[in-house]
C-alpha cells in the first residue's frame, strides 16, 4: 500500500470527496465512464471490492485506480482491474466491474472512489466520485426476485399479476430499478410498505433510447449489481421481466422446486427454466375454474390467456434463478462465468417453466391451464390490490 501522492493527476493535492446520494456517479476520465455502486467480496482467492461501471469497450487495466480513504482521510491506492461483461448488440458502452485488491489492508473499508490515471477535467482536488461499500450481511431471506430497470411501465395488471404470484410461490423481496414516467408508483408504494419491496434510483447518465450507445437500460449491470447486493443477504436470486412467471406443474413453492432439485447440496450454481409464450385467443376459453367470472371481469391475463407456444431452448428466452455465492457472470437468459466448478442445472419443463405473457405472433403448440389451481387464492389477492390502489394517492 501507498498513500497516494501523485499518480499522474493534473492536481496536486487529492481530497476525500463530500458524500453523496446519486446512483450513477461520473469517474472523470476521457472516455465518460460512471460508476454505480461498491461491493466487499470475499468469494475470490483474496477479498476484494467490486465497483459496477459503464465504460467503453476500449478501457485497460491501467486506465483506472481504486482508492479508499484511511482514518487520517488519506488516498491509499489499491491494486486495480477491469472485467467487461459485454453486450452481443455491441453498443457504444457496456457493464462491468472493477476489482479493487484488499490484499494487506488491515482495516475495515467503508468508502472507496475510482479514479482515472488521465483526468478528464483538469485541476480538480477531489475524485468525481465516492461510493459507501456494501458489507454482507447475515442471510435475512430465502428467495429474491430483480426486476429490471422499468421505463415507462404502465401495465398496473402485468406488475401486480407477477408480483402476487411470485409472493404465493415464497418470493419474499423484490428489488426494482426505477427510471423515469412510471404509471405504477402507487403499486410501488403499496408493496414498500408490506416490507417486500425495495426500489433503487437507476438515473442513467447516458441515453439508452439507442442500442448505439446502452443497450435495454444496461440491464446487464442491473442483473450484477442486484446479484451482489444479495449476496450472503438472499440464499437464491431470480432473474426475469415483469411479463414473466415461473409455475410449477405440481409443486407450490420455489423451496419445492429447489429441494426437488437438490440444489444446496449439489454443484447447481443455478437453475434454468425453459420459457413458452402464453397466448391470448379470439374465442373465449371454455375451461372451468373458481372465480372463473371475476377473472374475466377485471381481464386477468394469467387466467383468460390458456394458449401456450412450443417451448423455447435454453439459452433462448430462458431464465435462471442463481445462488449468489457460485455465480460470477450472469446474463439475461444464462449465467456465463461461475465460481469454481459449478453449473447450470436445467429445470424439465414437466415440473416448471417460465410463462411469457406477451401479445406474439407464434402458433399456439397446446393449451395451459397450469396456474388454474391456484385460482382462489391468486384472484383475489390480485383484485385485492388492484381495488385498493386504484384510487392512491401517490405520496412524494
Amino acid at each position: 500500500m501507498e498513500i497516494i501522492n501523485n499518480l499522474q493527476l493534473e492536481f496536486s493535492n487529492l481530497e476525500k470527496p463530500p458524500p453523496t446520494t446519486k446512483g450513477f456517479q461520473p469517474v472523470g476520465d476521457l472516455k465518460n465512464s460512471y460508476v454505480y455502486s461498491a461491493y466487499y467480496d470475499n468469494r475470490s482467492t483474496h477479498d476484494i471490492i467490486q465497483i459496477t461501471i459503464m465504460l467503453t469497450h476500449s478501457h485497460s487495466n491501467e486506465d483506472f485506480t481504486c482508492i479508499y480513504w484511511n482514518e487520517h482521510n488519506e488516498p491509499i491506492k489499491l491494486a486495480t482491474s477491469i472485467q467487461l461483461n459485454s453486450d452481443w448488440f455491441v453498443p457504444i458502452y457496456n457493464s462491468g466491474f472493477v476489482k479493487c485488491s484488499l490484499q494487506g489492508v488491515k482495516e475495515r473499508v467503508t468508502e472507496i472512489s475510482l479514479i482515472p490515471n488521465k483526468f478528464r477535467i483538469p485541476h480538480l482536488s477531489y475524485p468525481q466520485n465516492i461510493l459507501h461499500i456494501k458489507y454482507p450481511d447475515s442471510y435475512k431471506r430465502n428467495f429474491t426476485r430483480c426486476v429490471p430497470p422499468m421505463f415507462g411501465v404502465k401495465d398496473r395488471l402485468a406488475l401486480v399479476q407477477m408480483i402476487e404470484t411470485d409472493l404465493l410461490l415464497g418470493t419474499e423481496h423484490f428489488v426494482m430499478y426505477n427510471l423515469r414516467d412510471n404509471g405504477v408508483m402507487d403499486i410501488i408504494q403499496h408493496y414498500q410498505e408490506m416490507g417486500v419491496m425495495e426500489v433503487l434510483t437507476w438515473d442513467l447518465p447516458i441515453p439508452s433510447t439507442s442500442d448505439g450507445e446502452v443497450h435495454y437500460h444496461a440491464q446487464y449491470l442491473h442483473i450484477h449489481d442486484c446479484i451482489l447486493r444479495n449476496l450472503y443477504v438472499s440464499r437464491y436470486v431470480f432473474l426475469a421481466d415483469i411479463d414473466e412467471v415461473v409455475v410449477p406443474k405440481e409443486f407450490n413453492r420455489w423451496q419445492d422446486i429447489v429441494d426437488n432439485i437438490s440444489m444446496p447440496s449439489s454443484s447447481c450454481g443455478s437453475l434454468g427454466f425453459q420459457s413458452a409464450f402464453v397466448l391470448s385467443q379470439e374465442t373465449p376459453d371454455k375451461h372451468s375454474y373458481p372465480l372463473k367470472e371475476k377473472a374475466e371481469k377485471y381481464n386477468l391475463t394469467y387466467f383468460t390467456w390458456t394458449k401456450r407456444s412450443q417451448f423455447y431452448p435454453f439459452g433462448d428466452r430462458s431464465k435462471v434463478m442463481v445462488d449468489p455465492r457460485r455465480v460470477w457472470i450472469t446474463r439475461v437468459h444464462f449465467v456465463h462465468e461461475f465460481i469454481q466448478s459449478y453449473k447450470d442445472c436445467y429445470v424439465d419443463t414437466q415440473i416448471a417453466f417460465i410463462h411469457h405473457y406477451r401479445l406474439h405472433k407464434t402458433p399456439i403448440a397446446a393449451d395451459n391451464y397450469d396456474i388454474h389451481r391456484w385460482s382462489i387464492a391468486l384472484i383475489k389477492n390480485i383484485v385485492l390490490v388492484l381495488n385498493k390502489t386504484s384510487n392512491r394517492i401517490i405520496l412524494g
